[in-house]
């Protein structure tokens, strides 16, 4: 799918490839940029729980919204397919949610202990308002608005340039990215690596249904680990 050549009715698919990354990683950006001002400003003092995830969420979501506004129809269908999953396709995912857990988890807490990195800035989890912040935004928003940034815009801007490797390889780097600020190393590690999956998910099947679904039970996972509700299966 190439996206290079003139259009009167999409003016964003004539973006070259540093332009539609931009876009993808913008939302990551600009967080950065307003927890600088705000912490600058506090003094290193967050005014309200979960602080960077609520503004990431938002800033996702605003993108997202816009793309949908700015593409046709036509686009949408290419870079966002949305159907429902086959039944094999399914059991891949309740696969790569195990996979995800069992081993790439694992792999990354890991990591973590060799290289001895904490885990990013992450807001606390012990109010009210941050439980429901972090809830929404890692179960209901964050897999279907990085799915469609991801798996969506990155992979296939990739795959149109260049090989379907690099495709898969380089928008899971940029998908562990942006990890960095909620997880530090360990979450980049297990993003990357979940990014493979997903990626792969995303080509075989030609949907993005079964990698939400995977990427969500992946979040709602560690949501309940956190909120004491069940127990960790990833030694620590």
């Amino acid at each position: 799918m190439e996206y290079n050549g003139p259009s009167t009715e999409d003016p964003l698919p004539q973006l070259n490839l540093w332009q539609w990354l931009s876009v993808v990683l913008s939302p990551f950006l600009l967080t950065v940029l307003v927890l600088t001002v705000v912490f600058t400003v506090t003094g290193g003092t967050s005014p309200i729980p979960q602080l960077s995830t609520g503004i990431y969420s938002l800033l996702s979501v605003f993108v997202v919204v816009l793309l949908l506004r700015r593409l046709s129809v036509t686009i949408q269908t290419e870079l966002f397919p949305i159907r429902p999953p086959t039944r094999v396709e399914m059991a891949v995912t309740v696969a790569a949610v195990l996979v995800t857990i069992l081993v790439f988890d694992p792999v990354a807490t890991l990591v973590t202990n060799v290289f001895g990195s904490g885990n990013g800035t992450a807001d606390s989890f012990d109010s009210s308002l941050g439980a429901a912040i972090f809830i929404i935004s890692s179960v209901v928003i964050a897999p279907v608005v990085e799915e469609f940034l991801f798996r969506g815009v990155a992979l296939n801007t990739l795959r149109s340039r260049y090989s379907m490797a690099v495709a898969i390889v380089g928008s899971s780097i940029l998908f562990g990215g942006i990890h960095l600020l909620s997880g530090g190393l360990s979450g980049v590690t297990s993003a990357t690596l979940s990014g493979l999956v997903y990626a792969g998910m995303r080509i075989e099947f030609e949907n993005l249904t079964g990698v939400i679904i995977a990427h969500a039970l992946n979040n709602l996972y560690w949501v309940l680990v956190i909120g004491e509700i069940i127990p960790n299966v990833v030694p620590g």
